[in-house]
């Protein structure tokens, strides 16, 4: 890819260098050309490791036999596969480590070839976050109590296998229905002041109450509600558990417990009054490395440091010992640790005490939750956001600020020039009246965006500048909020990328048509014949393939040059189309060779080969009319294979074999003739 211009090349390799993507752009023989900085750092390799390299370096040893063979795959095929949706793999660092990767590729015509221009994203958290969830719910499945979702209003939003066990209904049954359909007549002010803790954001633990099954049967229980908060923090509904009152129930779920606690992905400690540790989880040993039980003494073998000030946590001071000594509640404490395996870790530590009726203190449970990943991912969300931070205020884009009223509040100097307002003042103007002729979709997304509807984004789109020219540009918008979080107006980011599109038009027309003749190439006809074939078997209508040969071209360039001979194919190009059908396709496929595709012809063969034949006439005419070429009058023959396609099975690579076959008889048989091959 050449852009046009420096200062455009430029532009595009300090995207590709500081995209926060890993990119690596791979030639035709897989070997590696192009590195930026993501990839050095998510791969350990300094680039100069990685140039001239294959690309099966970063591929685990396993894998490279088979990634080789999809290389070889997409080269013979290639289309782009965005990240996304694009395939899933594995891939290894210098390091030997192996990581889940998702891969984008986007395939580049040069000159040596296909290049593939390929990113790279560690999956890693996002697939660890989705076997924690998982377990989640396997978890809330699986239990004997009943757990319920509702809203507000008091519709269930959620019925787990439990409530089924316990109440009678079929989660079917239940989803949708008021939570009135297991409360009984007598308990409904009752459960009215439940919704009313519940809107107030009021935890309800342990309560005892009635509730009624599906049989009309009452049933003594023990309900627990949690408030349930959207990510602004507002009560939006609420989750339920309900457990039977009676010996059975109270075993089943204590059993029920202990699978709980042992697959339980945080690690689950339980302290005596004394601040002895009874009992931790697997999960705690795998983040400590060890566990030392025991009181104090053993307690001041943990060690740790806050994470905030970098101070180092005595034995009383955490969190769990001052649960048992102080009764005191610590919620998600970010604690750096040193695990008994040497290794650092952040946690969140949390400790709640276990209060007896009496108010006295019966021990502490202290949970613990490993970020230490997530705080890797976060420094280097961080990291990427300050090289965006840069590329942004590098990078020649056009940003504006707008209030709620689509005024401006301040404009980049980039944003006059990109739409043709030169060194006029608009700060304070209405975006509508600079620009009037803003198109309605563009007014449509401008107030969904101020309505809170999030980020709208357009990759491609046509834009008419106030002196009439249309320019192709890349857009998007999002709000910006006041402290308080109302939207206080838009943020508005737009690209010039005409020279882009333009490149990318030029770049699709060379890899599909001919250069000399500008009809399709042999890639396109290879295409466009596969379409075909799958048409004939759908509609049942046949279709063929002729094979064009000029007779003697090698004279022409030979005796009047190759200026010349390229002339006779251009003449040529245009001729053709004069003896086609509106549903025909002529090519060119290479050398003094052209290609028609004939669609849509007879169902029956013995109809079908008569059309082709009278096609095939019409174009030797045409062909065999002189030509001016360097100035002299020149009369060339011409000769035909036709390859007819019936409804059986067949590839394209076959059909032209075939057609192949039958020039050769065509010429074998005096030329200026068209033949066909056998079926």
């Amino acid at each position: 890819m050449n852009p046009k211009g420096s200062a455009s090349e430029e532009q595009y390799r300090f995207a590709f260098e500081y995209s926060p993507c890993a990119m690596l752009m791979v030639n035709g023989a897989g070997l590696i050309e192009m590195v930026n900085i993501a990839a050095e750092r998510l791969f350990g390799y300094d680039r100069n490791e990685l140039l001239g390299q294959p690309i099966e370096i970063l591929v685990p040893q396993s894998f490279r036999d088979g990634h080789q063979a999809l290389r070889a795959s997409f080269q013979s095929n290639p289309q782009p596969r965005s990240l996304g949706v694009g395939r899933e793999f594995w891939a290894v660092r210098k390091d030997g480590t192996e990581f889940p990767a998702e891969i984008g590729l986007t395939p580049i015509q040069t000159e040596d070839g296909v290049a593939v221009l390929t990113a790279v994203i560690d999956i890693s958290a996002r697939r660890a976050s989705e076997q924690t969830q998982l377990q989640y719910e396997a978890i809330v499945e699986s239990s004997n109590d009943a757990i319920i979702g509702k809203t507000l209003d008091g519709i269930i939003t959620s019925w787990n296998s439990g409530a089924e066990r316990i109440f009678g209904f079929s989660r079917d049954e239940a989803m949708g229905q008021s939570i009135s359909i297991i409360v009984p007549k007598e308990y409904a002010d009752e459960e009215k002041g439940l919704l009313e803790s519940l809107r107030s954001g009021i935890f309800v633990k342990h309560h005892e109450t009635v509730r009624r099954r599906n049989d009309g049967q009452l049933l003594d229980v023990s309900l627990s509600i949690s408030p349930i908060r959207d990510q602004n923090g507002k009560v939006v509904g609420a989750a339920i558990i309900l457990r039977k009152l009676g010996e059975e129930s109270q075993r089943e779920n204590q059993e029920l417990l202990n699978a709980i606690v042992k697959l339980l992905p945080l690690g689950l400690w339980v302290l005596d009054p004394e601040g002895k540790i009874l009992f931790a989880n697997d999960a705690a040993e795998k983040i400590w490395g060890d566990i030392r039980y025991g009181g104090m003494k053993q307690r001041g073998e943990y060690k740790g440091w806050r994470h905030d000030n970098g101070l180092p946590i005595a034995a009383r001071q955490w969190p769990g010992v001052r649960a048992v000594e102080k009764g005191e509640a610590s919620f998600e404490e970010e604690i750096e640790i040193e695990a008994f395996d040497g290794t650092r870790k952040i946690i969140l530590d949390s400790a709640v005490p276990l209060i007896r009726q009496d108010g006295s203190i019966r021990g502490a449970v202290t949970i613990n939750q490993d970020i230490t990943e997530r705080k890797k991912i976060e420094r280097e969300l961080w990291e990427r956001s300050a090289i965006l931070q840069v590329f942004a205020s590098a990078a020649p884009t056009a940003v504006a600020m707008f209030d709620r009223e689509m005024r401006y509040l301040v404009a980049t100097r980039q944003w006059n020039e990109h739409l043709g307002l030169g060194d006029r003042d608009i700060v304070g103007l209405s975006h509508y009246d600079v620009l009037p002729n803003i198109p309605e979709r563009w007014r449509e997304s401008h107030r969904r965006c101020l309505a809170g509807g999030g980020v709208e984004r357009c990759d491609e789109d046509t834009f008419l500048r106030p002196d009439g020219t249309v320019t192709w540009v890349r857009w998007e918008l999002k709000p910006w909020n006041y402290p308080d979080g109302k939207v206080g107006g838009l943020i508005m980011w737009s690209q010039d990328i005409t020279a882009f599109k333009q490149m990318h038009d030029e770049v699709k027309s060379l890899a599909f048509y001919d250069h000399l003749t500008s009809l399709p190439n042999r890639r396109l006809l290879s295409e466009r014949l596969k379409v075909a074939l799958a048409a004939s078997r759908r509609s049942g209508k046949l279709c063929a393939v002729l094979l064009i040969d000029l007779d003697h071209f090698k004279q022409v360039n030979d005796t009047l040059g190759h200026h010349a001979g390229d002339s006779l194919l251009q003449q040529v190009a245009r001729r053709l189309p004069s003896c086609l059908r509106e549903s025909d396709i002529v090519g060119r496929w290479g050398g003094d060779e052209f290609v028609v595709v004939l669609e849509n012809l007879h169902e029956r063969p013995e109809e079908a080969s008569p059309q082709i034949a009278r096609i095939g006439k019409t174009i030797i005419a045409q062909l065999n009319k002189s030509y001016t070429l360097a100035e002299q009058e020149y009369s060339g023959t011409v000769s035909i294979g036709a390859a007819l396609c019936l409804k059986k099975v067949e590839d394209e690579e076959e059909v032209f074999k075939r057609a192949d076959k039958a020039l050769y008889l065509a010429k074998a048989g005096g030329r200026n003739k068209l033949c066909f091959g056998e079926p």
